[in-house]
């Protein structure tokens, strides 16, 4: 079975073709090419390009082709090279899409390799963020939870106090106002706009009792739940604790255009994964700190998602290679030690024990906050997102600018979204 691939993706496929990375290097004409393709900066690629030549030492019959691309290009770009016939070997999977990708026979089903030939004895139940039912089809290189990636020298300098644990929604809307309010940085605001990003909602959601999606892929979610969503959000607009639109919408989920990096906001909402790479841009030091909780009766919201997985191409001729080479990548202290926690704290003990020496003050910093992350604000792993839910980010975001440029109300927005994605879970 293939992917089905709309004329729309199509297009952006196409079009991204010209922004993704190759990272070949000459091949030998008795080795075996082994296509990897991820996502991620410039900085992680080099990190992968290090891995892969690592392994090349050690196996010099194999000549890992790397390929990369921006998170928001590497999914349509995927899609074309699935749709074409044309996948890698290695796939960077993410939680959201794993079901479009397993659930279409995209990705090759592991089990069989576990414990012959994959040694992630040790990943214990992190394991089942790489599941769809009781099949196994990507294996995660760690964890991570949502964050408020913030500047603390910009509270600082305008005596506010900082976001911190605890703190409701209620006094988040507060205290972005009055940050707006007192700094003296030109340009500056006391947060960057969340309505349009889905993993805030989820937060939001899940402190409510209600979901993205529920166990049976259904909308877990009323349209009523949205209004008041995107009604708070329209409320710090109008009061000026985060920007106007057309400032949000120069936000193309990046690191390089984070409105915490483009100075135009003292917090952006983030994976706690994302520290470094946001760090990277950013001259002052940035902190993670748990999204807001609901001023009563507030449920666990966050939870310990997988920051990323890795997957095998169901067509690859290369099965045997493939393996050896995930085996590799996820739990050998040489290659782990190279990427460090650039994508999220390692799921095996092991690892984590073996690179725990070499770990910088970023990488302490990320396993420091996910250590400090308790039940009150951690929760279950939510039901894998359904067919479809890919597409469903996007609505989100578009409705989320819509009402921001006024171009519609939280509760035309909030019905729209509703239906449109509730087509998109149909159809998918």
């Amino acid at each position: 079975m293939t992917l089905r691939l709309g004329r729309r993706q199509f297009v952006l496929g196409a079009a991204t073709l010209a922004t993704a990375t190759a990272l070949s290097r000459p091949v030998l004409a008795q080795q075996i090419e082994l296509r990897m393709f991820w996502w991620g900066t410039e900085r992680r690629s080099k990190m992968q390009q290090d891995i892969n030549t690592l392994f090349e030492q050690g196996h010099p019959d194999i000549a890992v082709i790397g390929e990369s691309a921006p998170f928001g290009d590497y999914w349509p770009r995927l899609a074309t090279q699935v749709a074409g016939g044309n996948a890698p070997d290695v796939i960077n999977m993410d939680y959201r899409y794993l079901a479009e990708y397993g659930g279409r026979d995209v990705l090759l089903p592991l089990d069989e390799f576990v414990g012959n030939g994959l040694d992630i004895a040790d990943f214990g139940i992190g394991l089942g963020g790489g599941k769809m039912g009781d099949t196994l089809y990507a294996i995660p290189t760690g964890v991570n939870s949502s964050a408020l990636m913030l500047n603390a020298a910009v509270y600082e300098e305008a005596g506010i106090e900082a976001p911190h644990p605890g703190m409701t929604w209620q006094q988040f809307g507060d205290n972005a106002q009055a940050l707006t309010e007192k700094t003296t940085r030109d340009g500056m605001y006391g947060a960057s706009d969340g309505s349009g990003r889905e993993p805030v909602l989820e937060v939001w959601l899940r402190q409510r009792g209600k979901a993205l999606y529920s166990a049976d892929g259904a909308l877990g979610y009323a349209a009523a739940d949205i209004v008041d969503w995107f009604a708070y959000w329209q409320d710090l607009r109008e009061r000026r604790a985060i920007p106007p639109a057309d400032v949000v919408a120069l936000d193309l989920d990046t690191f390089e255009t984070g409105l915490v990096n483009t100075g135009q906001a003292a917090l952006n909402y983030a994976f706690s994964s994302n520290l470094a790479g946001f760090q990277s841009l950013n001259q002052e030091p940035l902190t993670l700190v748990p999204l807001p909780v609901l001023e009563t009766d507030p449920k666990p919201g966050q939870y310990l998602k997988p920051s990323m997985l890795f997957s095998i191409g169901a067509g690859s001729d290369k099965v045997a290679q493939s393996v050896e080479y995930l085996n590799f990548l996820l739990t050998t202290p040489e290659a782990t030690a190279i990427m460090g926690l650039e994508r999220g704290v390692p799921v095996s003990a092991k690892v984590r024990d073996a690179i725990a020496p070499q770990l910088n003050d970023l990488d302490r910093a990320m396993l420091d906050y996910i250590s400090s992350l308790d039940g009150t604000v951690l929760g279950e792993l939510p039901p894998l997102p359904p067919k479809g839910a890919g597409e469903a980010e996007k609505v989100l975001l578009r409705l989320g600018q819509e009402v921001g440029f006024g171009m519609s109300t939280p509760e035309a927005a909030a019905e729209q979204l509703v239906n449109e994605v509730t087509d998109l879970l149909s159809r998918a």
